[in-house]
């Protein structure tokens, strides 16, 4: 559904997907050998590059691990500036993925996705 969204919505094609070879994307292991699920099938027929890091090894995919690292980074930020409960962590992260999908970067999803420039005036400390 995704790969239909993105072709439908901002009219471009997926080339690659990178996943760790977890089971839900990559198949599952018998003694004989490995089966692939429908996913990594569909990937094949779709043309599109299946690239995989390796099981536990997140630093294999440094465009993830910026992101993850920016991300926990503002939520330490938010978390720091105000009074909110520990507890809040979860929506402090919401706040900053929606953030992030509105600033200024090569690519602004937000824009890519709905065509209209975004904004951030709506949001109030």
């Amino acid at each position: 559904m995704y790969i239909t969204e993105i072709k439908r919505q901002i009219d471009r094609n997926v080339k690659i997907i990178t996943s760790n070879k977890g089971d839900e994307y990559y198949g599952i292991y018998d003694k004989s050998e490995q089966n692939p699920i429908l996913f990594s099938k569909f990937l094949e027929k779709q043309g599109i590059y299946a690239q995989y890091t390796m099981p536990g090894m997140p630093q294999q995919n440094i465009v993830v691990e910026k992101h993850n690292h920016t991300l926990m980074e503002m939520v330490r930020s938010m978390k720091s500036n105000s009074k909110v409960l520990n507890c809040l962590w979860e929506e402090a992260l919401k706040t900053t993925l929606y953030i992030l999908n509105r600033v200024l970067g090569k690519v602004i999803p937000f824009e890519l996705e709905t065509g209209t420039k975004s904004s951030l005036r709506h949001l109030y400390i």
